[in-house]
């Protein structure tokens, strides 16, 4: 018994003891753990290390979406939409949406015109950058940031304005003689708008005839003409006479105060309509054919916009015997004028609408008894027809007395020039430099 309880205990005693780790190999299973784990923290930091020196060498390469950028630029076309401005210049569909929709927070996209300048910016891989919209001395932009957010907003251009003046002879039209003196497009129907009330520019037009200008430019840093002001203007004819025209607060006044605004426009056809539909190198101003006892013939294109003289009502829109397409509106004091030969009529012109001076009522034609396209303009007072290149015009009246005295200081210094202008023409000497 006794010896089978020691052969127990000796049992025991070799399993503990193989069991058992001896004092001499516990530090070194200790040092094994740290060196697994130091080991593995050296082996990531070393990759760790590894992968940011290749991030940072990557991003130091330009981004493949946006190392070449292309830009595009110039100026709206008559009629066009930004949406399709865009996609021409190859903006995917819903990046274009998406720059419409930032540029609209500053600017009325859908009233774009010929004058506004866009200029864009896109990424060879379609994304776009930067939209710029340039109307008169603001600039309207959109863009997008790093995150791919859009951006938008507007700032006003550093411009610079100059006075400019030049003055020439009636070579051939009004229109070439005013370009060829360096005067825009602009400018010339500012200039024809500033005696349409006074000059009828279709009849009354004649080879010599003599004129003078001084306007004021706005220009971009770049050099492109942004604004055109006439300051004032002078025109000395051999029907005409001379006629001279300042602006003031936006109105033209004759050199005494009086408004050169009259009760009727000096024709029926605007010149400024007409100039749209020509080149300035094939224009030339609207011959009379002759003068009719009961009214005046306009010789011009088919389609050519017919101005209503005076604010009045539509008193007949309709076919009338030999006149054609034929309207009638109804002036104040008694006057009637009468429109004949209408190729067709404007959308407004239906009889009781009220027309202003200066508005479309009709397209001239050759309806009725016409051999070519033209324009029968007649006007009568209380039922007596009468020649409308002699009937006294009324003006609109006279500038208030108590802005006269500011007028005149206005209006000084290009007074001087427009005499000193015309004066040098009539003796011959040269023309002074703009």
């Amino acid at each position: 018994m006794v010896l089978k309880q020691k052969n127990s205990r000796r049992a025991l005693w070799r399993i503990k003891a193989h069991s058992a780790v001896s004092p001499f190999q516990k530090p070194l299973a200790g040092s094994a753990a740290r060196i697994l784990v130091w080991g593995g923290l050296t082996l990531l930091l070393c990759c760790t290390a590894i992968y940011w020196k290749k991030l940072k060498e990557r991003a130091a390469l330009p981004d493949p979406q946006t190392q070449t950028l292309n830009r595009y630029g110039g100026h709206f076309q008559k009629g066009d939409l930004l949406y399709f401005v865009l996609k021409r210049h190859g903006l995917p569909q819903q990046e274009a949406a998406d720059a419409i929709k930032a540029v609209s927070k500053t600017l009325k996209v859908s009233a774009l015109t010929p004058r506004d300048r866009y200029d864009l910016t896109i990424s060879t891989s379609g994304l776009f950058q930067r939209l710029e919209i340039t109307r008169g001395t603001s600039k309207y932009f959109a863009a997008r940031t790093g995150t791919g957010r859009y951006v938008a907003g507007t700032f006003e251009i550093a411009t610079t304005v100059e006075r400019r003046n030049a003055c020439g002879l009636i070579r051939g039209s009004l229109w070439n003689s005013l370009a060829a003196q360096g005067i825009s497009p602009q400018g010339i129907m500012e200039f024809a708008d500033a005696f349409a009330w006074n000059i009828d520019f279709f009849t009354e037009t004649r080879d010599g005839d003599r004129f003078a200008v001084v306007w004021e430019e706005t220009r971009a840093p770049q050099g492109e003409l942004l604004a055109q002001k006439i300051l004032g203007a002078a025109y000395s004819g051999k029907e005409t006479g001379l006629k001279k025209a300042f602006s003031f607060n936006g109105v033209f006044y004759g050199e005494n105060a009086e408004e050169l605004k009259k009760m009727f426009l000096r024709a029926p056809l605007s010149y400024r309509r007409i100039s749209s539909f020509f080149s300035a190198r094939r224009f030339h101003p609207i011959l009379k054919i002759f003068r009719p006892h009961l009214g005046i013939d306009y010789a011009a294109p088919t389609g050519t916009p017919v101005s209503a003289v005076a604010n009045g009502v539509v008193i007949f829109a309709g076919r009338k015997g030999g006149f054609g397409n034929y309207v009638e509106i109804k002036h104040n004091d008694g006057f009637i004028s009468a429109y004949g030969h209408l190729s067709r009529y404007s959308a407004k012109t239906k009889r009781g609408t009220r027309v202003m001076q200066g508005q479309v009522i009709g397209y001239v034609g050759m309806t009725g008894l016409a051999s070519g396209p033209h324009l029968d303009f007649r006007i009568r007072q209380n039922g007596k027809f009468m020649n409308f290149l002699t009937m006294k015009n009324r003006s609109a009246g006279m500038m208030a007395r108590n802005k006269i005295p500011a007028f005149k200081a206005y209006m000084a210094e290009t007074l001087d020039t427009i005499n000193k202008l015309l004066s040098d023409r009539k003796s011959g000497k040269p023309a002074p430099g703009n």
